[in-house]
């Protein structure tokens, strides 16, 4: 049979006859008809398309498998991008398969996903998805540089269009967030606080999203103290006084050494303080005092000060605690006769003020002691009594203060040194006699 439109081709099978079949003839039979020229039907798409899985560089798409009665023999699946229009990559996977990943795409892209299934003869409709790759993160975020307040940050920028950086710092307890633009690659954050750490994350942002935070630490550093000076200050020993530092300071350091760095001295104190009585020094003398603070992130740059010794008083300079009397008859002992050198005298005691023992051989000038050409001898006496009197008061009230506030002056001040000195005085106003001195009588009770 045939005509215009189809033609059909019919076979048949002969076969042996049967014994059975002697008396009846073999009958025809139709195996198979086919019939050319006929469109077969389209092949559905693979169903339940769909994105697995996104990353900055790759979209992983699946489908459910064919049916074992589908006439398709496989899919052709494609990527695109969605401004404009490119086809990226395009696949073709058998209908074993279920799923495709795309690699190598650009972060921060939206791209079109394709799929159709395909016979032996024509490919079917199309079905369609569209997938967004991630905004990649910054890369190799450092720290360049860092003060007691300041912090420098950099950082590769991602391959991604961004539109902002969001940095975020903690430390101290306290969270800051900042904004910057999204075409530059470094930052420094400001108004920290010394000898702290600080975590800092870094959050790329483009058009489509937030790129995950890369992080890293910097430490701020300890800050030194400030205002150091000397509030008082004698011939062997100053009292310094300073502003502590922001930083949680463990202890300090002070390095002192006199102007020809002959001798160094080291000194190492609790955190805790904002003074301190430097003693052992030598009179007149320039030193150069460096103060540095130790946090618990490091030590602080030194902050340097310069202060002098006074002289020795003539108590002092007797450096063993002994008294001295001049010889001399009633008449006026001048600079300028070649008898007016003072001839010392000490008393038994041997115990110095200052810690070292025997009499210290300094020649003292009247005008030192007291008194001018017209003075007399009791002249002298009254003005070296006044001095000494004046210089007990203010030991006594050294070794008050140490009691007070527990000032480590023992090597300056001790009651012995005191009862020594007490005892001078006494020599000193019984020298020109008791009726003559001119010290009322509580002072010649001591």
């Amino acid at each position: 049979m045939q005509n215009s439109d189809t033609f059909v081709t019919w076979s048949t099978v002969l076969r042996p006859r049967l014994e059975s079949e002697a008396t009846h003839p073999p009958i025809p039979r139709k195996i198979f008809c086919f019939a050319r020229n006929q469109t077969p039907a389209l092949t559905p798409p693979p169903e339940d398309f769909q994105v697995v899985s996104i990353t900055e560089t790759s979209v992983r798409v699946s489908w459910r498998k064919q049916r074992t009665d589908s006439f398709a023999i496989g899919h052709r699946i494609w990527i695109a991008r969605m401004d404009t229009g490119e086809i990226v990559v395009t696949r073709y996977v058998p209908t074993s398969s279920s799923d495709v990943t795309f690699n190598d795409l650009r972060p921060a892209v939206e791209y079109v996903i394709s799929a159709t299934s395909i016979n032996r003869y024509n490919e079917g409709p199309e079905v369609t998805i569209t997938a967004a790759t991630r905004t990649d993160p910054p890369i190799g975020l450092g720290v360049d540089d860092w003060t007691t307040d300041t912090i420098s940050i950099s950082w590769l920028t991602p391959k991604a269009v961004l539109t902002a950086y969001n940095i975020t710092y903690t430390g101290d307890g306290r969270r800051t967030s900042i904004q910057k633009s999204g075409d530059v690659d470094r930052c420094e954050l400001t108004g920290l606080v010394p000898g702290t750490r600080y975590d800092i994350g870094v959050v790329a942002v483009s058009r489509l999203g937030r790129s995950i935070a890369v992080s890293t630490a910097a430490v701020t550093d300890t800050d030194a103290p400030s205002s150091l000076r000397v509030s008082v200050a004698e011939a062997t020993w100053m009292l310094l006084e300073w502003m502590p530092p922001v930083a949680n300071v463990l202890s300090y350091q002070l390095d002192i050494s006199d102007e020809y760095d002959s001798a160094i001295i080291v000194l190492r104190f609790q955190g805790n303080k904002t003074s301190y009585n430097v003693t052992n020094l030598i009179p007149e003398t320039a030193y150069v005092i460096k103060m540095a603070a130790f946090g618990e992130h490091g030590r602080s740059v030194d902050v340097t000060y310069s202060h002098r010794t006074g002289s020795m008083s003539p108590i002092e300079a007797t450096a063993d605690g002994s008294s001295y009397t001049t010889t001399s008859t009633t008449d006026v002992v001048r600079p300028d006769a070649e008898t007016s050198t003072p001839t010392w005298s000490t008393s038994p005691a041997e115990q110095n003020i200052k810690g070292t023992t025997g009499p210290v051989k300094t020649t003292i000038a009247p005008s030192e002691v007291g008194f001018d050409d017209d003075t007399a001898t009791d002249a002298r006496t009254t003005t070296s009594s006044g001095k000494t009197v004046q210089k007990v008061i203010k030991l006594v009230m050294l070794y008050l203060q140490e009691i007070v506030e527990e000032i480590d002056i023992s090597d300056l001040v001790r009651p012995e040194n005191i009862l020594t000195v007490m005892s001078n005085i006494y020599d000193i106003i019984s020298a020109g006699g008791d009726v003559n001195s001119p010290l009322p009588p509580p002072v010649l009770v001591c």
